[in-house]
């Protein structure tokens, strides 16, 4: 019996993962804390009629404890922050595709990860590169298939801190040469894609 594992390629959200230059930066903040709201409940009540929701609300308020209880949390992200679908009118103006558009389907497929972590910054990841990793597992990319290309690149410079590091993770990675990106299309992929910010090469981003 054959079985099928179900990968989530979705990464964490988290305050200040580094985003291009110009588009806003994920913050997330606490909007309501226990505290507050139990406050505001409280000032509505007479002392007896306390609720429990109230009293719980409050419990580590009177003990002196300073650190907030998050009730909620707001999230602000740009649609190109954290893992993310380019879609079709991205990249084309003309085309008037986004990505609610694009049936769920197409990103439910098989899939095939390829290691290209002994690639350098400098260098592009080649349509003879991919055909060899292909070659070398017993790969083939059947229509519609998912191809990922794993370059180790988020693990060596993904930071929310160092300012360093996250320059690096921005501008600082390998990518497809044109040649790749159209065996990919000749293959019939349905989709694919890079633990670095784009598939592109990071000197793609210096000649827009």
């Amino acid at each position: 019996l054959n079985t099928m594992r179900i990968v989530d390629l979705s990464g964490i959200i988290e305050d200040g993962q580094p985003v291009y230059p110009g588009w806003p930066k994920t913050r997330i903040w606490t909007s309501d804390t226990h505290e507050e709201i139990g406050l505001q409940w409280k000032d509505q009540l007479d002392d007896e009629e306390e609720t429990e929701i109230v009293k719980r609300s409050l419990q580590f308020h009177p003990n002196g404890d300073d650190e907030e209880h998050p009730l909620n949390r707001t999230i602000q992200m740009s649609e190109h922050g954290p893992t993310h679908v380019d879609s079709f009118n991205h990249f084309d103006p003309a085309n008037d595709t986004s990505v609610d558009e694009i049936p769920l389907e197409r990103f439910y497929t098989g899939g095939i990860a390829l290691d290209f972590s002994h690639k350098d910054p400098e260098e592009f990841i080649g349509a003879d590169d991919i055909q060899s990793q292909l070659d070398a597992h017993g790969y083939e990319i059947r229509e519609g298939d998912t191809v990922l290309f794993h370059t180790g690149h988020r693990n060596r410079n993904y930071s929310t801190e160092s300012v360093d590091k996250r320059r690096a993770y921005m501008f600082e990675h390998t990518g497809l040469s044109e040649e790749a990106g159209e065996f990919l299309l000749d293959s019939g992929v349905g989709n694919f894609g890079i633990d670095a910010p784009t598939v592109e090469h990071a000197s793609a981003a210096k000649t827009k």
